[in-house]
C-alpha cells in the first residue's frame, strides 16, 4: 500500500487545512486543501514554498506565542485573525499540531473560521473550542 502524500492527506479532512514543515526556523506551507482555499481564496500552488505569516496582518497579535508554543510543547490552540487573500480579516480557531504523512513529520494546522471581521472596529470575539479540540483527538489518532 503506497503512504500518502501530504496533499492527498490534507484533501482528506473536512475542515480547511494547512500543512508546513516540521521546521520553526524556516516553516513554509507544504499543502493546503480545497476547504482552506474556499476560507481565504488562495490556491495549493499559491502557497506552496510560501511562509505561513502570509495570511497575519494588523490585526493579527499572537504569531510570537504560537511559536513559542510550538517550541515548549510541539502544539498551539486558540483563536487569531487571519486575512483572505483580498485582504478582509477573519476570526479562525485554530489548533497546530505535529503529524506524521509518509513517514515524515509535519505540522497541521486545522481552521475553523468564525466570522469577518469588520475593520474598522476591530471587535473582540468569544470563540468555542470544542470542534477543534474534537478535531485534534481525531488527527491524534490517525
Amino acid at each position: 500500500m503506497m503512504e500518502k502524500t501530504p496533499l492527498e492527506f490534507v484533501n482528506e479532512l473536512k475542515n480547511a487545512a494547512v500543512i508546513t514543515a516540521y521546521n520553526l526556523t524556516h516553516p513554509h506551507i507544504v499543502a493546503t486543501n480545497k476547504e482552506h482555499e474556499k476560507m481565504t481564496g488562495y490556491k495549493n500552488m499559491e502557497l506552496v514554498g510560501r511562509h505561513p505569516r502570509l495570511f497575519q496582518g494588523d490585526l493579527t497579535l499572537r504569531a510570537k506565542e504560537i511559536k513559542e508554543s510550538l517550541i515548549k510543547t510541539d502544539t498551539w490552540e486558540g483563536t487569531i485573525v487571519n486575512y483572505t487573500k483580498c485582504g478582509r480579516p477573519y476570526s479562525v480557531s485554530v489548533v497546530i499540531t505535529p503529524c506524521m504523512i509518509g513517514g515524515v513529520k509535519f505540522y497541521c494546522a486545522l481552521k475553523i473560521r468564525k466570522h469577518f471581521i469588520d475593520k474598522n472596529t476591530a471587535r473582540k470575539v468569544n470563540v468555542c473550542k470544542n470542534q477543534c479540540l474534537i478535531m485534534l483527538s481525531a488527527l491524534k489518532s490517525i
